[in-house]
């Protein structure tokens, strides 16, 4: 480890010379949230984890809303968030706050950060919201977003709009979706220690995630006999799930994982359909149709830029071989 900054470390780096690492539409349950932190710590045993928002832990929130509630009387008609700022204390007098696990109830969006020796966070000015952000985040870092439960017909008890934990006594027919998150990060191709700590996350993820699904249409509950894993080949490391949310798939028919990169819902393959539940090429709504005509139409495209690329390195690579024989020869 070092504790210089990546600015530091190659002062001439450009936004050319990254890479980017992107676990999209990961759906873990606290469960599988829990292991994979566990397992982290177990690779990197000086890792943290922090709130990507971790700027909320020093604010003044009676403060902030009382000054909500003045605002709304003031101005009904006016969102007051516009107009309300928020009341930081001196983030410096106080430790950051870190988190001993992923699955923690009170937060789903993580920073997850090797600190450098002798770091200490270099807090900015306060914006227009009042706000001040930490300016110096460790390279070492990735960014994590746990999922959640939602449910049709029950008030959500978070502010995004889902449950922690599954709701419990519902109806069979109520459909339950766990929602996907992500693990991202950015590594520069000059730096080794970040690609090296995000290749090994990557391999943990791997390790403890499997992939294999059937698309469900939302309006008929019946799955298509393809998979969506078909899909997925297009976009690199989409599309996983956990084995606790499998479990947790599996126990119930209307319990479902939903994707945001895709419409309608989606069912591990492990699930046991019966050959009558499949919805036959005779039965295909028109929408799906359409769909895959768009995908077949998406997948010529993209193999026609492969192959166009890969005919431009052929040529590159016959005009360099041509000038290597052209060149004289030393004596």
């Amino acid at each position: 480890m070092t504790d210089a900054s990546d600015g530091e470390r190659n002062p001439r780096a450009t936004p050319k010379r990254f890479r980017r690492f992107h676990f999209e539409d990961l759906v873990l349950s606290p469960v599988d949230a829990r292991r994979l932190g566990e397992e982290i710590r177990r690779a990197f045993p000086d890792v943290k984890f922090a709130s990507m928002e971790y700027w909320r832990h020093y604010v003044d929130w009676r403060a902030w809303r009382r000054e909500i509630a003045r605002a709304r009387r003031a101005e009904p008609d006016v969102r007051p968030l516009l107009n309300v700022v928020y009341r930081m204390s001196d983030p410096s007098t106080r430790p950051m706050r870190y988190f001993d696990t992923l699955a923690d109830a009170a937060e789903n969006q993580f920073y997850i950060w090797r600190e450098p020796n002798g770091w200490a966070p270099v807090w900015g000015p306060v914006d227009r919201s009042g706000i001040r952000y930490i300016v110096n985040i460790p390279p070492l870092n990735v960014l994590f977003r746990r999922g959640d439960y939602r449910c049709e017909g029950r008030a959500a008890a978070r502010p995004s709009g889902g449950f922690v934990s599954p709701p419990r006594s519902l109806p069979e027919s109520t459909i339950v979706e766990l929602s996907p998150g992500h693990l991202a990060g950015t590594y520069y191709l000059h730096d080794a220690d970040q690609k090296a700590f995000q290749f090994r996350l990557a391999n943990i993820l791997r390790r403890m995630t499997t992939t294999g699904l059937y698309r469900v249409d939302r309006a008929l509950r019946r799955p298509y006999r393809e998979t969506a894993g078909r899909e997925a080949t297009l976009r690199s490391m989409t599309h996983r799930y956990g084995l606790d949310a499998e479990r947790w798939a599996l126990a119930r028919r209307e319990n479902y994982f939903a994707y945001s990169s895709a419409r309608g819902l989606f069912k591990p393959v492990s699930y046991p359909y019966a050959p009558e539940d499949f919805i036959g090429d005779d039965e295909l709504p028109p929408r799906e149709i359409a769909r895959r005509a768009n995908l077949a139409e998406s997948e010529r495209r993209y193999r026609a830029v492969v192959a166009a690329e890969a005919a431009r390195r052929q040529a590159r690579a016959k005009k360099r071989a041509e000038r290597a024989r052209a060149a004289p020869r030393p004596r």
